[in-house]
């Protein structure tokens, strides 16, 4: 009776570790990917202007803020895994930057964009959003990114591709498989490994990136109280970089940048905003 009773709990259990282990590998990228729609009676400020492009057969739109009709730099915007690009516009607009320009991108699948949010997808949005820039301002610039959290991720696994020249991550994780264990713990991570779809592995990328294109500047911003992706994260990346990354360590913030953390951003957005194009 006993054996029989250990037998049916080992089997419940097996076949309940077997439903999860399931449901992790169909659900991971709606674990990741939260993607967020405008509404449709959404008007845009008469200073954005929509930049239209395609990601596979899908439709995309993404939003150039400038005050400058010709602006020298231009800074890519990639926001985190639940956000849309036009929420940065308030503090966009409250820049003195009169000589950069802004690329507001959002992700397959967010805000007025067709299709699904993926690595690969992500990273074609982001190549084409520029690639149609150049048809809007068909000129020599210098491009930026600034990217929170996924889109610090998203910004160093495309940085190569669209020669950037400056990368502010703010909030960064190393990889998914980390935030995985953070999340799910060690066990489920390591099964699940084999089958993620999206790895996002921003510390292995970047250990590439110093050695093809150690012209980037790199700032890390990263709050000391985060409570979605840690700290130590942060720390992490800047550790096996110190000669090359610069990090900054944001008392009293959490996932998103505090009072402090903007005015930092800030200055880093003024100063490259001073540069004329690269001839890299």
């Amino acid at each position: 009776m006993i054996r029989t009773v250990i037998i049916l709990l080992v089997l419940s259990l097996a076949a309940v570790f077997i439903c999860v282990s399931i449901v992790l590998v169909v659900k991971q990228r709606d674990m990741i990917y939260h993607p967020q729609r405008y509404v449709k009676s959404l008007s845009l400020p008469s200073d954005i202007t929509p930049i239209s492009y395609l990601v596979g057969d899908n439709d995309q739109e993404a939003y150039l803020y400038t005050k400058n009709p010709e602006p020298q730099n231009i800074w890519v915007i990639l926001g985190g895994n639940a956000t849309l690009s036009l929420q940065w516009y308030g503090f966009l607009e409250s820049l003195d930057t009169k000589d950069c320009g802004y690329l507001l991108v959002d992700y397959p699948g967010y805000g007025n964009n067709e299709g699904q949010p993926s690595q690969q997808n992500n990273r074609e949005a982001v190549l084409h959003a520029t690639i149609a820039l150049n048809k809007t301002l068909p000129y020599k610039k210098n491009l930026h990114m600034i990217g929170q959290s996924l889109g610090a991720a998203v910004a160093v696994d495309t940085a190569e591709s669209i020669n950037a020249q400056t990368i502010v991550m703010i909030s960064p994780f190393t990889s998914i498989k980390a935030m995985a264990t953070e999340i799910i713990g060690p066990v489920w991570s390591w099964l699940l490994l084999p089958f993620l779809q999206d790895r996002y592995p921003t510390q292995t990328t970047l250990k590439t990136l110093e050695k093809t294109q150690p012209h980037i500047k790199i700032t890390i911003l990263h709050g000391n109280e985060d409570k979605i992706v840690p700290v130590t994260m942060g720390r992490r990346l800047a550790l096996d970089h110190k000669d090359w990354i610069t990090y900054d360590e944001i008392e009293g913030a959490g996932h998103e940048l505090n009072t402090e953390g903007l005015v930092k951003l800030t200055k880093i957005i003024s100063k490259v905003c001073q540069t004329t194009p690269s001839k890299k």
